[in-house]
């Protein structure tokens, strides 16, 4: 990578992401998930079900190396920031989406311009709101003019930012496109049978002639971790999603799959609302309760060792992360006389919220956490909610009726960036999070505009130590994931957490 003042120039082969090299795609693989996406348009929504089926469709601009993490040129074959403010793409030459419209610089243009306006109300909008205009310079060439320097919208458009047919995308109404998406992407959508099964077919005139390896792929969505487990035993499934660590021992009796773990870059924590005061508006009850919860325990004992406590939310292998920043030890005396030097000696009762079945062992955790908090004198009350109704009562967390409380959150961080482990949280104009603090705002906000990676570096690095000062939340762990597969597939995760069937291959 060379970079020379603002000039930042990346070119790769498409070989990289190549599992192995074949004539044609042939067979059949079937996978299991946990989560179904509720749309397939590739403009509107970003739930990791989404991420994970809309990449074998479409392609971005740039992607993420899936093994080292690096931003990469995907449907661009080159790419380069022309000052702090104009990111340029050169786009490869002849690739087409599956319905014959070219891919080129209108097609970009097109879909950035669909994300930002406020008309197609899309969830990505967020990620995208420095962008200013999207200039199509020439057929293959695009740059993108931001208000001010944004340091991560690059990141950001490895993840969101589907490139997708102009043409036929505005010529079909929002609910036609929702079910029936054209992409550039190895595979087609050729059947949906809601909360049962999709079905890709290889596209044959994909950009890279050696993905995919499998003709075709079933992507079969089935809530019950245990019912997915079955299935892969049973010879049913080649893959299964999120295997229950009680599960292990199951498929290792069977010498035909296997389990697969791995640390992803998603981290759990318990955020209090902060914002209506009481107990949790007091930086010394925050702090002491995480010394009061044994995280260590909780992930041999509940995760059965997979996972890894975190001093922060940012996860290991994430841009920013520093060791240099320790984790709260485990001191019930000391939690019980921080809580008597902030006015609370006999502790305080709360709500707990976590949802149901959305995040690995979430209502385990959380009452694993609820026991340890009433040890020092916080009666924390778990409730287990259907996510749509906790999210119900998180977006009215500042009404005057609604007493301060605490909820379970899990997040990925896809582009493996600092920036996307604490915007949305705790940044003032966030619309999930309840902590609002000048120090962390301005912080947030530098980060955001350095471009210089070391110079960054140093920002996350300090930022980091904040948080962990000011105790937004109880920290708690880096989650571990187990994966189950047969022996004769070739896959595994890409570094940002997603097990794609565009990567599988045969053995």
């Amino acid at each position: 990578m060379k970079r020379v003042g603002w000039l930042l120039v990346f070119l790769l082969p498409l070989a990289l992401f190549s599992a192995g090299a074949h004539a044609a795609p042939k067979g059949k693989i079937t996978a299991a998930y946990g989560g179904e996406p509720e749309t397939f348009d590739p403009h509107t929504g970003t739930s990791s079900p989404i991420l994970t089926v809309h990449n074998n469709v479409f392609d971005n601009l740039v992607t993420i190396n899936p093994r080292t993490g690096d931003v990469v040129p995907q449907l661009a074959e080159s790419y380069k920031a022309v000052s702090p403010t104009t990111w340029e793409f050169k786009l490869r030459r002849g690739v087409k989406f599956t319905n014959g419209e070219p891919v080129d610089a209108a097609a970009v243009k097109f879909s950035i311009e669909r994300i930002i306006d406020p008309k197609t109300k899309s969830r990505q909008i967020g990620y995208f709101s420095t962008i200013k205009s999207v200039e199509a310079v020439d057929a293959h060439t695009v740059r993108i003019h931001t208000k001010a320097a944004d340091a991560v919208l690059l990141k950001q458009l490895t993840v969101y930012g589907f490139i997708a047919p102009p043409k036929y995308y505005s010529s079909h109404p929002a609910d036609y496109l929702a079910t029936r998406p054209i992409g550039s992407g190895p595979y087609k959508l050729v059947r949906w049978r809601k909360h049962e099964e999709m079905v890709l077919e290889a596209n044959p005139n994909y950009m890279d002639p050696k993905v995919p390896y499998f003709k075709t792929a079933v992507i079969k969505f089935i809530p019950e971790a245990a019912t997915r487990v079955a299935g892969l035993v049973s010879g049913d499934l080649d893959f299964a999603e999120g295997v229950p660590p009680q599960m292990v021992e199951l498929i290792k009796r069977n010498p035909k799959v296997e389990a697969v773990n791995f640390l992803q870059p998603r981290s759990s924590g318990l955020l209090f609302v902060t914002t209506k005061g009481g107990p949790m508006g007091n930086v010394k009850v925050r702090q002491a309760l995480n010394h009061a919860v044994d995280v260590d325990s909780i992930v041999k004992n509940v995760l059965k060792g997979h996972g890894r406590k975190v001093p922060v939310f940012q996860t290991e292998g994430t841009f920013g992360y520093t060791e240099d920043v320790k984790t709260y030890p485990y001191d019930p005396a000391k939690a019980k006389a921080m809580l008597a030097e902030a006015g609370y000696p006999n502790g305080f009762e709360t709500d707990l919220l976590v949802p149901v079945g959305r995040f690995f062992l979430g209502k385990e955790v959380s009452e694993a956490i609820g026991g340890y908090l009433e040890k020092v004198g916080v009666k924390a009350k778990v409730k287990p909610l259907e996510w749509g109704a906790m999210v119900r009562i998180i977006r009215a967390r500042h009404q005057p009726e609604v007493k301060p409380f605490l909820y379970y959150l899990a997040r990925f961080f896809f582009i493996l960036d600092g920036d996307q482990a604490y915007e949305g949280w705790f940044s003032s104009k966030s619309a999930f999070g309840s902590f609002k603090d000048p120090e962390v705002d301005q912080i947030l906000a530098e980060g955001r505009s350095t471009t210089d990676p070391q110079k960054r570096l140093a920002v996350y690095h300090r930022l980091n130590q904040v948080i962990k000062e000011k105790a937004p939340m109880i920290f708690l762990f880096q989650e571990g994931t187990i994966n189950g597969k047969k022996k004769d597939i070739d896959w595994r995760p890409r570094i940002n957490g997603f097990p794609l069937v565009r990567d599988a291959a045969g053995k």
